[in-house]
C-alpha cells in the first residue's frame, strides 16, 4: 500500500507520495440526496492550508521507533525546530509480525479495517505547557489543523492513539457507524513504554512571534486563583501574555452584565453556559438554535423507528440559517437592540451530515450573519466554537456519524470564516482537544454544580472577549 507522510508544524505540508488509494464502497445519502463516496479531493476547494511565510520548519533531528496499537503498527519520526514546532511522521509498516503483546485498546472489527489509512490523536506535554491534534499517517487533509507548538526548551512528552482505522469511519459514513478507537500506541521493543520523549531546544528569546493561546503546566500554583487542580497537571488556560486573576475577571463579568445585553445561540453547550452563570444576567438571552445549519427532523418525529432504520433522515434548513433568512433574527434585534450575538452550530449538524455538506452550509452561515450585521453595524458577532465529542453518550448507536476528525476539520474551516469575515472566534475546539475524554458528563465540558477546567477556560476566554 502506498505510504505517506503527515508533518505537525506551521508551514504548507508537503507528503512524500501520491495520494493513497481509497474505498470504493458507498456510503450514505446526505441531505441533498448525494451518495457520498471517499474521493481524495471532497474538500480540496473548502480548507486552505497554513503557512509560515518561508520559515525553515525542519527540525535539526529526529528520534525514529516503531510503535504498534491495535495489531498495527507504524514507524514515528518526531522533532522540534528552533522556534519550537513539532514535525511527526507516522508512516504504515507492513512487514512487522509477532505484535500481539502490544493489543492494548479496543478491538478494530471489520469495519475499521477497509482502505487502512489511520488516524491518530497526538498529545504533547512540555515542561510548560499541554497541546495536542489529529494526525492520519496518509490523509493530507488533516495537515490544515493548527500546529504543535512548544513554549520552552527541554523534553516534551509525546503520546499517540489510534482513533479511526480507515478514512471512511474517521468521516461518519460507516454504516452502523463505530465508535472512536482507543488504542494506545506503545513501542514495539517494550510494550509498557506508550510514549516518546522528544529533545526541544527552542528559545523564547529567539523567536519573536507572538505566543499562542494555551494550556500551561502550573504544579506549583504560581497563577494563584487562576490555577485549578487538573486531571494531570495543575494548570490553567493562557489567555493573554499577562495572567489576569480571578478579581480583575469578577469585576469585568460583573460591570459587562450590567451595562451590556448578549444573545446566545447554539445547543446544549451553549444552554451550559446560562446554566453556569448563576445569576444569568437579566438582559441576556439564550436561544435553542443549535440545530443552526441542518434539522433532522426524523428522530422528533418518531424516535424509536428512526432508531430502527424504519424511517429515513429528512433534513430541513436549519434553525440558524431560516431565522436570518425570514428576518426573525432582525425583529429580535429591532425589538431588545442587544449588542452582540454570540452563536455556534456543528454537534446536531454533524452528527447526521456529512462534512462536506456541513462547510457548504457555514459558509452560507456565515455570510448570513456578514449580512445581519450591514443592517446593524454596531453589533458585535462572537464564533463561540463546537467543541470536541467524549464519546460517553450512546444514544444514537450506529447513527452517530459525530466524530473529532470531522469537528476539527470544521473547526478550520469556522476559523478562516472567523478571519475572512471579522468575526471573533473562541477556539473551544483547541482548549478541550488536550482533555476531551474528560467531559463533566455524556458530552459537556461545563456542568453546573461540577468543577471542569475545560469548560471553565472555555466560558472565561468567551467573556473576557464579549465583556472586553
Amino acid at each position: 500500500m502506498p505510504v505517506g507522510v503527515a508533518f505537525i508544524s506551521d508551514t504548507t505540508r508537503q507528503f512524500a507520495q501520491p495520494p493513497p488509494r481509497h474505498a470504493s464502497r458507498p456510503i450514505y445519502s446526505s441531505a441533498s440526496g448525494i451518495t457520498e463516496r471517499i474521493s481524495p479531493v471532497d474538500l480540496s476547494a473548502l480548507l486552505i492550508e497554513q503557512t509560515t511565510g518561508g520559515q525553515n520548519i525542519e527540525p535539526e533531528s529526529y528520534v525514529s521507533h516503531q510503535m504498534c496499537a491495535c495489531n498495527r503498527c507504524y514507524t514515528v519520526r518526531c522533532g522540534f525546530n528552533e522556534t519550537g514546532y513539532l514535525t511527526i511522521n507516522v508512516t504504515n509498516v507492513t512487514n512487522v509480525t509477532n505484535v500481539t503483546h502490544v493489543t492494548r485498546g479496543s478491538t478494530i472489527d471489520y469495519r475499521q479495517r477497509g482502505d487502512d489509512i489511520s488516524y491518530f490523536y497526538v498529545k504533547v506535554a512540555g515542561r510548560d505547557d499541554l497541546s495536542a491534534t489529529i494526525v492520519s499517517d496518509q490523509d493530507r487533509r488533516l495537515n490544515t489543523l493548527p500546529p504543535i507548538r512548544v513554549e520552552s526548551s527541554g523534553t516534551p512528552r509525546i503520546t499517540l492513539k489510534l482513533i479511526h482505522a480507515n478514512k471512511s469511519s474517521a468521516y461518519g459514513l460507516d454504516d452502523p457507524q463505530g465508535k472512536e478507537l482507543d488504542c494506545p500506541m506503545c513501542l514495539l521493543s517494550n510494550s509498557t513504554t506508550c510514549h516518546l520523549m522528544v529533545n526541544s531546544k527552542f528559545s523564547n528569546t529567539s523567536s519573536k512571534e507572538q505566543r499562542q493561546l494555551r494550556w500551561i503546566r502550573d504544579p506549583a500554583g504560581a497563577a494563584g486563583n487562576m490555577a485549578c487542580a487538573f486531571y494531570e497537571n495543575s494548570c490553567y488556560y493562557l489567555a493573554s501574555d499577562r495572567l489576569q486573576g480571578s478579581r480583575k475577571f469578577d469585576k469585568l463579568a460583573a460591570e459587562c452584565f450590567k451595562s451590556k445585553k448578549f444573545v446566545i445561540l447554539g445547543d446544549s453547550h451553549e444552554e451550559m453556559i446560562k446554566k453556569r452563570l448563576s445569576p444569568w444576567p437579566e438582559r441576556w438571552q439564550f436561544r435553542f438554535d443549535g440545530k443552526g445549519i441542518l434539522h433532522n427532523i426524523s428522530p422528533d418525529k418518531n424516535m424509536s423507528a428512526y432508531m430502527a432504520r424504519k424511517i429515513p433522515p429528512v433534513f430541513r434548513e436549519g434553525d440558524m440559517l431560516r431565522h436570518l433568512s425570514n428576518g426573525f433574527y432582525q425583529s429580535l434585534q429591532d425589538g431588545e437592540h442587544f449588542d452582540g450575538w454570540v452563536f455556534s452550530s456543528g454537534h446536531w449538524d454533524l452528527r447526521d451530515t456529512t462534512l462536506n455538506e456541513y462547510l457548504v452550509r457555514l459558509r452560507q452561515l456565515f455570510e448570513g450573519w456578514i449580512r445581519f450585521r450591514k443592517v446593524n453595524s454596531n453589533v458585535a458577532l462572537h464564533w463561540n466554537g463546537v467543541p470536541p465529542y467524549s464519546y460517553k453518550r450512546n444514544v444514537w448507536g450506529g447513527l452517530e456519524r459525530r466524530t473529532n476528525v470531522k469537528l476539527a476539520l470544521a473547526d478550520v474551516e469556522a476559523k478562516r470564516l472567523c478571519a475572512e469575515f471579522n468575526i471573533s472566534c473562541i477556539p473551544f475546539f483547541d482548549i478541550a482537544l488536550p482533555f476531551y475524554t474528560k467531559s463533566c458528563d455524556t458530552h459537556h465540558y461545563l456542568c453546573p454544580g461540577k468543577v471542569c477546567p475545560v469548560g471553565e477556560a472555555q466560558l472565561d476566554l468567551l467573556v473576557r472577549t464579549i465583556c472586553d
